[in-house]
């Protein structure tokens, strides 16, 4: 594209300040729905460049945020034998090395600076399984990053790197796991892109990822959203100022896919995996907690207040009820997919209930008994703060 040197220096300088940034988005949001497919996807890409290069704590997460991941989502993976995707990534593969002689070849796509890929070599070469890595990242600053970080470690003879735009790429020679980690929401045409996907795996090999697989740059699945317009008035108001300092009241969607690949084409992430390989392991989360304890509004979660902790309870509780009835869908999984088919699936969902909950609408009295046990916790903190001190 003539001048795309120009257009991300642009973007970078733009994306440096808060106020520029939000100017930045709007008019990406206007031009990119009138420029050609081709000229849209290079635009984003240079947006993406520009994003990860620039935000060096990407991966940073609200207090809140690891609150309810400790006390909620944490002992249901644990029952499953991992915590994290790290511990995920090598239980998976550590299971799939007993079949393979010699070391476990990975490629990982959309590898960035290859933290959890250096975590998990680490791990697996501690329970004595080898592996080597093939990282697969577009952008060159973070490979670099990665490059030099893993060079200055014991396994650095276990890596190599291609710099390169993961949808074009192909390898020379299959591989016997290749890792997806909070990468697939970022690929368009993500179905055309997984068909490819599988064929770069050995007969037995695996996918394993840990994704997002809910609307449409990430905002709610429309029976999801109506849950949240139902207590988004029954919320502390702390709990309705985004990131930017802005009161979002009523609740809005941001759809991120208007100006950059986030959740591009996620929606179609878990149907394009189930269409072209098999299930061996799914662990879905999150119907809509996470709308309040990420990036966008958990920084306005105090945790330091008891009601504030009371309140993502009830949310959190009533979240996991509501996917485990398969009334409501998950927005994130943990995964392992096979080539071929593989006995049965386990984990806390079944695949194709986590697609049918899309469509669900959950039960009035459920919604309503939400609403009561927040409008009582409010209720309960009113009178605390207004009864007399001994």
């Amino acid at each position: 594209m003539p001048g795309a040197r120009h257009v991300q220096r642009l973007l970078a300088a733009l994306y440096r300040a808060p106020r520029t940034r939000r100017a930045a988005k709007a008019t990406l949001s206007a031009v990119l729905p009138l420029v050609g497919p081709r000229l849209r996807n290079r635009l984003l890409q240079s947006v993406e460049r520009v994003i990860y290069a620039n935000t060096h704590d990407i991966d940073r997460l609200p207090e809140a945020f690891h609150y309810w991941s400790n006390a909620y989502l944490r002992p249901r993976l644990e029952a499953f034998g991992f915590a994290n995707a790290v511990e995920f990534y090598a239980l998976q593969v550590q299971a799939l090395a007993s079949g393979i002689e010699g070391p476990v070849r990975i490629a990982s796509l959309g590898s960035g600076r290859a933290e959890v890929e250096l975590a998990v070599c680490e791990l697996l070469a501690s329970r004595g399984v080898a592996s080597t890595w093939c990282c697969v990242e577009l952008n060159p600053q973070m490979q670099d990053d990665a490059r030099r970080r893993i060079a200055a470690t014991p396994h650095a003879s276990r890596f190599t790197y291609a710099t390169a735009d993961a949808g074009r790429w192909a390898p020379a020679q299959p591989f016997d796991a290749i890792v997806c980690n909070q990468f697939l929401h970022h690929v368009p045409a993500v179905e055309a892109f997984v068909g490819r996907l599988q064929q770069w795996l050995s007969p037995a090999g695996m996918l394993l990822t840990h994704d997002v697989i809910g609307d449409r740059g990430h905002v709610l699945w429309p029976n999801a959203r109506q849950v949240v317009d139902q207590i988004w008035p029954h919320l502390p108001e702390a709990w309705k100022q985004d990131r930017s300092g802005r009161q979002v009241d009523p609740y809005e969607d941001l759809d991120c896919s208007a100006y950059s690949l986030e959740g591009i084409d996620a929606g179609n992430v878990l149907p394009a995996l189930l269409r072209h390989m098999h299930p061996c392991f799914f662990f879905g989360y999150s119907t809509f907690v996470l709308t309040f304890l990420d990036r966008r509004f958990g920084d306005g979660v105090d945790l330091g207040l008891a009601e504030n902790r009371r309140v993502i309870d009830i949310l959190a509780t009533t979240d996991f009820e509501l996917l485990e009835q398969g009334l409501l869908a998950p927005t994130q999984m943990f995964g392992a997919f096979r080539r071929q088919p593989f006995g049965r699936v386990e984990g806390n969902l079944a695949p194709d209930i986590a697609l049918t909950a899309r469509t669900r609408n959950p039960p009035e009295r459920l919604v309503a008994s939400l609403t009561t046990r927040l409008e009582r916790a409010a209720a309960d903190w009113d009178s605390t703060a207004t009864s007399p001190r001994s």
